[in-house]
């Protein structure tokens, strides 16, 4: 393995209650990384990848900005959580990225706390790290049950393991999960800048 990749703690709800208390508190103790766009008009593309730091936003907060989008899918408290800094954020190319979370309580374990709390998935169209609108994460910790059916070999890829209604999109489909999910069991770069 790369001296700059390790394994990803996966949470559990413990976990994903303790990253919700830092809800509106601009902790920045969020990483998320991606070789999306670095531009809103898709004309600046990079090989590099990006580095950001986040601060979680509540579930009220992010329902509020986005509506019925987040509101109306059932249980989205669970299913999703936002985050945002202001100017910074995913943008197009990002989606299905790996957004990491430092447990303070793992602080001292060699790779800092890094849990992969979330993945992207989904944000305002038209503008990447909009002010207005948080971007949108796939909570993790919501599909845990399922990982452990993955990993135990019977994971059923026609299982759909998130619904949304309204018009921002919002499903993660379990292929591209299990994808993601076996490069963080492999090894993802977790290194913080």
């Amino acid at each position: 393995m790369n001296a700059n990749a390790a394994a990803v703690q996966l949470p559990n709800s413990t976990v994903q209650a303790a990253v919700d208390a830092t809800a509106n508190l601009s902790a920045k103790d969020m990483l998320l990384t991606g070789w999306g766009y670095k531009d809103t008009g898709r004309s600046v593309s990079t090989n590099t990848l990006q580095k950001a730091d986040v601060s979680a936003i509540s579930d009220a907060s992010c329902a509020s900005s986005w509506g019925t989008t987040v509101s109306g899918v059932s249980d989205y408290q669970s299913k999703f959580f936002c985050a945002q800094e202001s100017g910074i954020g995913a943008c197009n190319g990002d989606s299905g990225g790996p957004l990491i979370w430092y447990d303070p309580s793992r602080s001292g374990d060699s790779d800092g706390g890094a849990t992969l709390i979330g993945l992207v998935s989904f944000g305002a169209a038209a503008q990447c790290a909009s002010p207005s609108f948080p971007d949108v994460y796939t909570q993790v910790a919501n599909y845990l049950s399922w990982i452990s059916s993955c990993q135990a070999g019977s994971c059923a890829a026609s299982t759909s393991v998130a619904s949304t209604s309204g018009g921002g999109g919002g499903s993660f489909s379990p292929v591209a999960l299990a994808a993601l999910l076996l490069l963080a069991i492999r090894g993802l770069s977790t290194k913080r800048h």
